[in-house]
């Protein structure tokens, strides 16, 4: 399967009642994409190390958190533009499948199985593309 084929199959299941039932299967936890190699969300926030002296510091983050691409404003965290589930999964996907293989020419999946071990839920994107392509 090349690239370009899969990048269609993801693109066009954006609306699929398919992806949907596979997002519900998604316990949220973060571990396909704290184990992934090609995975690089990450989160910037402050801490105080002394009296007078802050350190920003860099953290893994994982685009399946429901706290994910939160913005700054008054008043605390804001709304996440992707509130619901099945639109963060569409992004972990269309990043993977789409979006990356646009700008890099390559996929942003190697096929090392790391995120179906890890996974909580039993999710496999193996099979959500297979099921994509019948």
């Amino acid at each position: 399967e090349t690239s370009q084929s899969m990048s269609d199959l993801v693109r066009d299941a954006s609306e699929a009642e398919l992806l949907a039932r596979t997002a519900a299967v998604c316990s949220e936890c973060g571990a396909c994409t704290l184990v992934c190699p090609t995975c690089h969300c990450f989160l910037l926030y402050d801490q105080l190390v002394a009296d007078d002296q802050i350190e920003r510091v860099r953290s893994l983050d994982s685009c399946l958190y429901a706290s994910y691409s939160r913005m700054a404003g008054a008043g605390g965290m804001k709304p996440t533009p992707r509130p619901d589930l099945r639109s963060r999964f569409l992004n972990r996907l269309l990043h993977k499948f789409v979006w990356l293989p646009q700008s890099a020419g390559l996929l942003g999946c190697v096929g090392c199985g790391r995120c179906i071990e890890a996974d909580m839920g039993g999710l496999d994107l193996r099979q959500f593309i297979h099921q994509l392509e019948a």
